[in-house]
């Protein structure tokens, strides 16, 4: 008896995803391929689609390409199509087919439009100087991060969280420059076509230094993103503040406010990378990802 509810029970989940059938989409905010960065590092993209019920038939067509020039939305009678059916449930693509071969990009962010039921969406972009790629599979073997594909976008202000920060902790005076082993990379996606401006405010946090901010300039900046663009920004702080303690010093966490010029849709993300100068220490790269969160955190004289 148990058997039969609990093989009444996987038919009926089975038939439910069976007749998911609206399209869905996927973006995947980061691909690489074969783009080269600090300390030899080189970077690829798996992207890995499953199919979540085994008798589906998925369909998988690109929607448009972000591109740091500015990229372009897909003709449905050219896009390219991938299919998931029968006994294989997964499906591998590399960066440099999912960007598309014969446009030699290199970077970039990708939305799938996917019919015929539900399916798990990620990308892992690595570096593949410490791993191997097997072009026969296709897969990437390689030190980076899984990034789940986001099926939501933002619009409004949000917020990005646990960017690096300074090793300066204080003294009489701001040390010349914010010293780090880490290197945050903002990154912006534009899925429309027409530019969009971002204002992006650095809310400094540890040590005091948001008392110090009611005396303080807020360090704030913008980004422009080109239509159908995918903007990757590198940033650290460049302002220091002065805290309680009386001393002066560069934030020791920073929460990155993003503030678009309208209600248009976006995509925004922080890959944090540990990147160190010092020859002491070894280098590579071991990066994370963050996506951003809806909703703008206020500085504290901003709720005085």
């Amino acid at each position: 008896m148990v058997f039969m509810k609990n093989t009444v029970l996987i038919s009926c989940l089975f038939l439910s995803f069976s007749m998911t059938v609206a399209a869905e989409v996927y973006v995947l905010p980061a691909v690489a391929a074969g783009v080269e960065g600090d300390h030899g590092s080189l970077w690829e993209t798996e992207v890995r689609i499953l199919s979540v019920d085994p008798l589906a038939e998925i369909e998988i067509r690109r929607l448009w390409v972000c591109t740091p020039e500015g990229g372009f939305l897909d003709d449905p009678e050219t896009a390219p199509i991938w299919m998931i059916w029968g006994a294989d449930r997964g499906l591998r693509i590399t960066g440099e087919y999912i960007l598309g071969v014969e446009s030699d990009l290199e970077l970039g962010a990708v939305a799938l439009e996917i019919t015929g039921g539900q399916v798990l969406v990620n990308s892992y972009v690595a570096d593949v100087s410490v791993g191997e790629t097997v072009p026969q599979a296709p897969a990437i073997y390689g030190l980076g991060q899984l990034i789940p594909a986001q099926t939501q976008a933002l619009t409004g202000p949000s917020h990005l969280s646990w960017l690096g920060a300074c090793n300066d902790f204080g003294g009489g005076g701001l040390p010349s420059e914010c010293r780090s082993s880490y290197r945050n990379n903002i990154g912006l996606v534009n899925p429309g076509p027409e530019s969009m401006v971002f204002t992006v405010r650095v809310l400094p946090m540890g040590g005091g230094q948001e008392l110090g901010l009611r005396w303080a300039q807020v360090e704030e900046f913008e980004i422009v993103v080109p239509p159908y663009g995918w903007k990757q920004t590198s940033w650290m702080p460049s302002l220091g503040y002065l805290g309680v303690s009386g001393f002066a010093h560069y934030a020791e966490w920073t929460i990155v406010n993003l503030i678009p010029e309208d209600e248009r849709p976006y995509y925004a993300y922080v890959s944090v990378v540990f990147s160190p100068d010092d020859p002491e220490i070894t280098p590579f790269s071991d990066p994370a990802f963050v996506p951003a969160k809806p909703g703008y955190i206020p500085l504290g004289r901003e709720v005085d």
